[in-house]
């Protein structure tokens, strides 16, 4: 049963009541949030429940940003922040902490209030120059990405034939044309056995790089790479964000034995997709490659903006690429309830 361990708990602890919300009024909130999740909701919770994670309770993160919101009504002078509930995982434990809020509040009042005048922040020198992008639905530049957004365009397809049988995603978003296989290898200055051979977000992401260096004046286009020292010559970083690592079981189902190349290690790895641009480039400031699931490119980005404030390089290249190769990604991610119910990720 979901609550069995949940009802043994301890409940011999008064009841307190803070700032109007009690036990009683937050499971009102929890089965309201339950019921319109369709969640047991024949089953209606009590106080037996005060020390139970809200996890257990059926409530995913959607439903624990409802229960906030609801929280947030009955209490409107209370500033209740979007993780409130995963900072504080229980019925008990979240009556403490608006109960001690309220107080720490109270006691930092001052007899006279006085006018504050907020302070300037300091200007942040740092600017975006530059920026190219590969996305689903034919956004292959920002002005087209930004234009389809604005238009409320769908940006997703039919899932591919080849792959209605396994995947349980009935739409996806596909890359138009054939933008991994039209990769010219020798404009990077590469063999076509290596190429053919590399991770295909490695493709991808050299291209992008391509074209955002060019947009921002950093790079020539009219200069062949393996002849423009200029780019050596500052301290240019590389910090991309990835998560997916499908190529390694794709292409040794495809390929088996012939993945077993000189270059098989730089091919596959992951670290190379940033190390191979500032190679490729010939980029010398750090070269890193951040991993933390849905959040890479955007701790990327912080990473990228820690460095230029720390004088580690003069300019900062951020990409991310993440793409599907297979069905396995979209059998495995809805199990967890990672996809939402119109599969969008």
């Amino acid at each position: 049963p979901l609550f069995a361990a949940a009802s043994a708990v301890n409940t011999t602890e008064s009841v307190v009541s803070y700032d109007g919300l009690s036990l009683d009024t937050l499971f009102d909130a929890i089965n309201g949030v339950r019921s319109a999740l369709q969640v047991n909701s024949n089953v209606l919770l009590d106080e037996s429940f005060a020390d139970a994670p809200f996890m257990s309770m059926g409530l995913d993160s959607l439903g624990m940003m409802d229960l906030r919101g609801r929280l947030q009504a009955l209490l409107p002078d209370a500033a209740l922040s979007p993780t409130v509930l995963f900072d504080h995982p229980t019925p008990r434990r979240l009556l403490q902490y608006i109960g001690h809020s309220k107080s720490e509040a109270a006691s930092k009042e001052a007899p006279k209030r006085r006018l504050s005048v907020a302070k300037p922040e300091a200007v942040d020198e740092i600017v975006v120059a530059g920026a190219a992008c590969r996305c689903p639905g034919g956004a292959d530049d920002p002005e087209t990405l930004f234009s389809l957004l604005c238009e409320g365009s769908d940006l997703t397809s039919d899932v591919p034939r080849e792959w209605a049988g396994a995947c349980k995603s009935p739409r996806v978003g596909l890359l138009k044309g054939s933008h991994l296989e039209a990769f010219d290898p020798a404009f990077f200055g590469l063999s076509a056995a290596e190429a053919s051979a590399m991770d295909p977000h490695q493709r991808l992401l050299l291209e992008v790089i391509h074209e955002a260096l060019v947009d921002a004046n950093v790079l020539d286009p009219n200069v062949p790479l393996s002849a423009d020292s200029a780019l050596s010559t500052r301290r240019i970083g590389v910090f991309v964000g990835v998560c997916n690592n499908e190529w390694i079981r794709t292409s040794d189902q495809s390929q088996g034995a012939a993945l077993l190349l000189p270059y098989s290690s730089s091919a596959l790895s992951m670290s190379s997709c940033a190390n191979r641009a500032s190679f490729v480039f010939g980029l010398t400031g750090p070269s890193i490659v951040v991993d933390t699931a849905c959040s890479s490119s955007l701790v990327a980005l912080h990473v990228a903006r820690q460095s230029l404030r720390d004088g580690e390089c003069d300019v900062a290249v951020v990409a991310s690429a993440d793409l599907v190769l297979s069905p396995f990604s979209l059998q495995v991610l809805p199990l967890p309830l990672r996809l939402s119910a119109l599969f969008r990720r």
